[in-house]
């Protein structure tokens, strides 16, 4: 899922979404 994301997302900005959400 990450791979997938970081292929569409080239910043790593979907990183810390997902950080955020998952610490939320």
């Amino acid at each position: 899922m990450t791979e997938s994301a970081r292929a569409y997302y080239p910043p790593p900005l979907l990183f810390t979404v997902e950080s955020i959400i998952f610490s939320a």
